[in-house]
């Protein structure tokens, strides 16, 4: 949940809101409600699922209502703590924040949430390359998670063996002197690697998106399309982050 030119959003990643063009997303709050309209998504390239979406990334302009609801339970990160481009990361302390799946129990009928938060420490790993993070270096935050040193700061029966559920989370940046900024957000784990990589989309990505897409993002309010026209895809709105 961020504040971005006096609006309040929902960010996340498209995989979370999209399934093949429709979502059913039932959120939190002081009462939990339903998102039932329109979510923008970045756009997919031919031949291309959400799986494999290069940037993954989704946004909903939240109606005062929502906003009051959220508030009274959640802080908005404003958007003096979003971070711009950067030349170097003067910061290798990252926080990862989300909702493991199997920690939280959804139940549509009666209308609750039970959410369970954690956070994770991370540490940028400079070694991870994909074909993706090698042509666009600076979209993408490595993140290094190693699950049998966090295991020892958690209670004995939190399983963090599976991470569905973090996708879309807040990446937090933590400086020097105890100021906290928003890095990016998880759209990928990598758990194939001898030590196992969350893969972040970065902070100045979200925000040229949000910039580009600012127009459609007040539309799509009131509109029935789940993802951007053609012509308002990632290819065409990204490539300068």
């Amino acid at each position: 949940m961020i504040q971005y030119q006096d609006e309040h959003l929902m960010i996340s990643c498209a995989h979370c809101f999209d399934k093949e063009g429709a979502h059913n997303l039932f959120v939190g709050g002081n009462q939990v409600f339903h998102i039932d309209r329109s979510v923008l998504t970045t756009q997919l390239p031919p031949g291309v699922d959400r799986v494999n979406d290069p940037v993954d990334f989704a946004v909903v302009l939240l109606q005062p209502n929502e906003v009051a609801n959220l508030s009274a339970r959640t802080l908005f990160i404003p958007e003096g703590a979003i971070e711009g481009p950067m030349a170097e990361d003067l910061s290798d302390d990252f926080g990862v924040f989300g909702f493991l799946g199997h920690h939280n129990e959804v139940d549509t009928v009666n209308g609750t949430l039970e959410a369970n938060a954690v956070e994770f420490p991370a540490k940028k790993t400079h070694k991870f390359q994909t074909r993706q993070t090698r042509a666009h270096p600076t979209w993408y935050l490595p993140l290094m998670f190693e699950p049998g040193e966090i295991k020892k700061s958690l209670p004995p029966n939190f399983d963090i063996r599976r991470l569905g559920g973090m996708s879309g989370g807040p990446i937090f940046r933590y400086s020097n002197d105890g100021l906290r900024s928003l890095a990016g957000i998880a759209i990928e784990h990598h758990p194939s690697r001898k030590r196992q990589v969350l893969l972040g989309l970065r902070s100045c990505v979200i925000r040229n998106l949000l910039t580009r897409w600012w127009p459609k993002i007040g539309q799509s309010a009131s509109s029935n399309a789940s993802t951007l026209p053609q012509g308002s895809n990632i290819h065409s709105t990204s490539s300068s982050a």
